[in-house]
């Protein structure tokens, strides 16, 4: 890991292995485990291989076998395993009004910031 970091930017952790860089150290190590060969996390379902480094990773390869849709649609019926499929699901099948959504999120986003701010300045 070379940790890289001036007076104005933040801590940079990057992987020897592939050169990927991180900003949060726990970032980079679990990163990191993805190039050992060792994989702790074992799917033990009758007749599957599978085998990850990560915790998380297995839980959700878990859903394949029991067939569990967690991630629900906002607008309507469809579910999904993986948020990124929601995401994608959103923009193609709902783009305005889930562009209209972010948009709003954002907004609030930025208002709280300003509040905060401002509160501080008090």
């Amino acid at each position: 890991m070379r940790r890289a970091e001036t007076p104005m930017t933040p801590e940079i952790f990057q992987c020897d292995v592939c050169t990927k860089e991180f900003t949060r150290r726990y970032n980079y190590a679990q990163h990191y485990k993805t190039h050992s060969p060792d994989k702790e996390f074992i799917c033990h379902e009758q007749g599957c291989t599978s085998a990850f480094h990560r915790k998380a990773d297995l839980e959700r390869h878990r859903l394949r076998h029991t067939g569990e849709l967690p991630i629900k649609c906002l607008f309507c019926d469809a579910a999904f395993r993986r948020v990124e499929a929601q995401k994608r699901h959103c923009l193609q099948e709902h783009r305005e009004v889930y562009n209209q959504e972010q948009e709003i999120k954002r907004l609030n986003k930025a208002n709280r910031r300003t509040f905060r701010k401002a509160r501080r300045l008090l």
